[in-house]
């Protein structure tokens, strides 16, 4: 009988050993897992305020284009250039708007003005 109870003992302590074990390791998997979505947290922050950056990038290039064609609608309608001359007109505003602090849609603003 004192066999048995050894027996039974020893078995009992080994299976508190054993679930002490596995309260550890899941208590370091569950500070893996929260390290884990944490990370990815801060990786979604980064990834939505890139997201924004370039969409407001995009948004100001769209406009921007608008704005410009139709600072060129203007000068077509002013001028009355037509085909290549009307190219031309095109082309010297992106040319200057290049090559100057005043972009191409200031620089016809201006021939606007002066054409009226």
């Amino acid at each position: 009988m004192n066999d048995i109870l050894v027996k039974i003992g020893a078995d009992i302590t080994d299976f508190s050993r054993k679930m002490k074990e596995s309260n550890e390791a899941l208590r370091n998997f569950g500070k893996a897992n929260a390290e884990t979505f944490d990370s990815f947290k801060k990786v979604g922050a980064v990834a939505t305020g890139a997201g924004l950056a370039i969409a407001a990038g995009l948004g100001k290039s769209v406009k921007t284009a608008a704005n410009f064609e139709q600072a060129m609608s203007n000068v077509k309608a002013i001028s009355g250039a037509t085909g290549d001359d009307f190219n031309s007109l095109r082309d010297k505003a992106i040319e200057m708007g290049n090559a100057t602090m005043f972009s191409a849609k200031n620089h016809w603003h201006t021939v606007d003005k002066s054409a009226a």
